[in-house]
């Protein structure tokens, strides 16, 4: 009688740990797809932003339209303004 109360204790304390272990798995398998979904897209930014820099791409930087960019040496008007006074500590 006791050894059978020990192997029913024994085979619930593995059927616990098996669903713990369930539990853990799917938690890395959630945790390694969002990963994987965020390295592909980064990966995905910066490939579009390469490709964006390459003067043969029809939509380059070098192929906008006239009066999108300044061109280089073209002083930058500055709009002044007042800064308020923040007392120091």
């Amino acid at each position: 009688m006791l050894i059978s109360i020990f192997v029913l204790l024994l085979i619930s304390v593995i059927a616990i740990a098996l669903i713990v272990s369930s539990g853990t798995e799917s938690a890395l398998a959630g945790n390694y797809r969002s990963a994987t979904s965020v390295y592909y897209a980064a990966l995905a930014g910066l490939e579009e932003g390469r490709g964006r820099l390459l003067g043969k791409n029809t939509t380059s930087f070098r192929n906008t339209a006239v009066g999108f960019m300044p061109s280089a040496g073209t002083t930058l008007a500055m709009e002044a303004r007042a800064i308020s006074s923040i007392p120091c500590r």
